[in-house]
């Protein structure tokens, strides 16, 4: 019956009834009660079901194909896929046929094309379920029996044992995650790259002889520094702590600076479980919302972790350097100390500002805190000289934004922001670079060319620096003729572009000019701090080659004794771990790409200001400032002409309207296309 039909036989005879009728049949009509064809509509029988293998076409809608004589396939919108994956089996309802197309909607996966189902396993009573990744109808059960030692609450990859009706019987193959905080959005990553929370069980047995009675013992054997004014400064969701710093002013008005890093090799010996498991991830990996360690967590949370007022064994560079940043001596000593706070950036920053140095007191009348806040005043004034000197010297500094991710107790994304600098940022960062500095530079002077694992960054390439050249004379910016081109050149370069509206895209243009950093046993220096001799010393709990070099600096500086890891060995580290790093950076980005289209999915009608940062033939890359989301927009999607790319000006031009596409342009766009596998982005503009 038509529409009006049945308003006729219900005796609908008032235009808000008729509006209420409308609703109902949509609703009907959604929910699989009825079936429209042209403009009647039918109660749903079984003829109108369809059971069949679906087709996910690139564009994102299904495909089923059927024996029905009214057409042989239905297309089913991507809205109304229910969660269903390419090849999956399912159960499609018949929505509407219209001009011969056959609109459906998927009610069920009958079974997935997987034999695999990932998803998070909850207990119910004494009944055990997953919550799947994708969305399956039928419950999915796991008996007791087949858990694999999983827990509730542990993401879980499982393998289908029986399909039935109503359920799938499943068992537990691998445990992905445990403690995965509610967010399944990672599945795919932790699948793709092989991620664990969880370390083998001989690495577990190992680490449960460790204890705080070890620290106890070892006191003795340390420099004792635990009565000195010692704090950490982190982020505010630091969960490890590996670098701490202090500050004394010497009778003769010098400083006494201190960098105390969490001595680990202490804890994790050479080529046991736990050092070759360290090796094989070669660094933590931070997500946002979550972090994967290199080292288990009673390592990296509890006995090396610098927490505030307790014990802590630390490997210590104390230099002696004047108030004008010149270094006069420094030395290395394995020590015991006792932070006596935790600051976050933010906190310490709140320090400073509240010191007066000509009054020499803070604005509260409290002891402890005038402690801290003359000592991080003085910090912060050494600082400045440092990066003085540094900067004089060609080292670069980019200043890049960096979004950060405000997440729900279930990983969701509530908001996009970009993250706050503060001075006391740096001041740690300044620190930390003098102490990578002098500690290489220590075990250069001292032992006769031993092999080390030096942080190398080599000089860019002809060709990107050409590319780079052609790009910047868009901008007006010109390299001098004939003059080598140095750190100080691009440090130049930076200064000059700092008030530019476009200092972010050209900041990403020069960093991706230069070449990645990387650990090698080979010094060639590092083209980007403009150091001749440079390592990483300062973080080894989270990154193995800082764990190496805190054993070859004991061994050769303070023990003095035999080399124990050789040229081939070092230079397979280094590999292994430059390897390791681009792999987390890689999933790093992976990661921020899943949130952003996460934070994307309910403002797919907002309108957003974006920049044209770099255009290629098949369209042009945009970025939105305001959240730093990057992503497409491709040439196929500019419908209102045809399109040209001129590489040499950097812009599309249309045929027929010459409207223009250029780099630098701010234009409006929406957001066309969500593609959560491949952690694609496209938008479209807004004329």
């Amino acid at each position: 019956m038509k529409r009006k039909e049945i308003a006729k036989l219900l005796n609908l005879t008032d235009e808000e009834s008729y509006e209420q009728l409308k609703v109902i049949l949509w609703d009907l009509q959604q929910s699989g009660v009825l079936v429209k064809s042209g403009k009647k509509y039918s109660s749903i029988s079984k003829e109108n079901e369809y059971f069949g293998i679906i087709k996910i076409t690139n564009q994102g809608y299904g495909i089923l194909k059927c024996s029905d004589e009214r057409f042989d396939e239905l297309i089913i919108e991507e809205k109304y896929l229910s969660g269903a994956e390419n090849e999956d089996k399912v159960k499609v309802i018949l929505l509407s046929i219209k001009e011969n197309i056959a609109l459906g909607k998927v009610i069920e996966v009958i079974e997935p094309s997987s034999k695999t189902i990932k998803g998070k396993l909850l207990k119910k009573g004494k009944n055990f379920f997953i919550q799947p990744e994708k969305k399956i109808l039928k419950k999915i059960i796991v008996k007791k029996a087949f858990l694999l030692n999983a827990l509730p609450g542990d993401v879980v990859e499982t393998k289908i044992l029986k399909t039935k009706t109503t359920s799938i019987q499943v068992k537990v193959t691998k445990i992905i995650s445990r403690e995965f905080i509610g967010d399944i959005s990672y599945y795919n990553i932790y699948k793709e790259y092989n991620l664990t929370d969880t370390f083998p069980i001989e690495v577990q047995n190992e680490i449960n002889e460790i204890n705080e009675e070890l620290i106890k013992q070892e006191i003795p054997n340390r420099l004792d520094l635990r009565e000195e004014l010692i704090f950490t400064i982190d982020p505010e969701d630091a969960k490890d702590y590996d670098d701490a710093i202090s500050l004394k002013i010497l009778p003769d008005n010098t400083y006494e600076l201190g960098v105390h890093i969490a001595d680990v090799s202490f804890f994790v010996k050479e080529n046991s479980k736990t050092d070759k498991e360290a090796f094989l991830r070669g660094t933590s990996i931070y997500l946002p919302g979550k972090s994967i360690p290199m080292l288990p967590h009673k390592l990296t949370n509890e006995i090396c972790s610098l927490e505030e007022n307790k014990d802590r064994l630390t490997f210590s560079i104390i230099i002696n350097i004047t108030k004008e940043a010149e270094i006069i001596s420094y030395k290395l000593q394995k020590s015991v100390i006792r932070s006596k706070k935790r600051f976050t950036y933010s906190e310490a920053q709140q320090y400073i500002n509240d010191y007066n140095p000509k009054e020499k007191q803070t604005s509260v009348k409290n002891s402890e805190k005038h402690n801290f806040s003359s000592v991080l005043y003085e910090m912060n004034e050494l600082r400045k000289k440092l990066y003085d000197k540094r900067k004089l010297n060609g080292s670069l500094d980019f200043n890049s934004t960096e979004p950060f991710f405000v997440l729900s107790d279930n990983g969701n994304v509530i908001n996009i922001g970009i993250k706050e600098f503060f001075d006391t940022n740096y001041l740690v960062e300044e620190f930390m670079l003098l102490a990578n500095r002098l500690v290489t530079e220590e075990f250069v002077n001292k032992t006769n060319n031993l092999p080390f694992i030096f942080r190398v960054h080599d000089y860019p390439s002809e060709e990107k620096i050409g590319e780079l050249k052609s790009i910047l004379s868009f901008f007006g910016y010109q390299f001098k003729k004939n003059k080598k081109i140095t750190s100080k050149t691009f440090q130049s370069l930076i200064e000059k572009i700092k008030n530019n509206p476009y200092k972010n895209i050209l900041n990403d243009l020069i960093i991706r000019s230069m070449a990645k950093a990387v650990y090698s046993t080979e010094n060639i220096g590092h083209f980007g701090l403009g150091f001749k001799y440079y390592t990483h010393f300062t973080s080894p709990i989270r990154r193995y080659p800082d764990l190496v070099v805190h054993r070859l600096l004991e061994k050769q500086l303070i023990n003095k004794t035999k080399p124990s890891l050789n040229q081939k060995i070092l230079s397979n580290i280094a590999l292994h771990s430059s390897e390791t790093e681009r792999r987390a950076m890689e999933i790093e980005r992976e990661a921020i790409k899943i949130k952003q289209i996460q934070f994307l999915q309910n403002k797919t009608d907002m309108i957003f200001k974006a920049v044209i940062y770099n255009i290629v033939e098949f369209g042009f890359f945009i970025e939105i400032p305001e959240y730093t989301i990057t992503g497409l927009v491709h040439i196929k999607n500019l419908t209102d002409d045809y399109y040209f790319f001129e590489p040499e000006k950097h812009r599309l031009r249309g045929k027929h309207n010459k409207k223009i596409y250029k780099l630098g342009d701010e234009i409006s766009v929406t957001v066309f296309n969500l593609d959560l596998e491949n952690r694609r982005i496209d938008f479209i503009p807004i004329n």
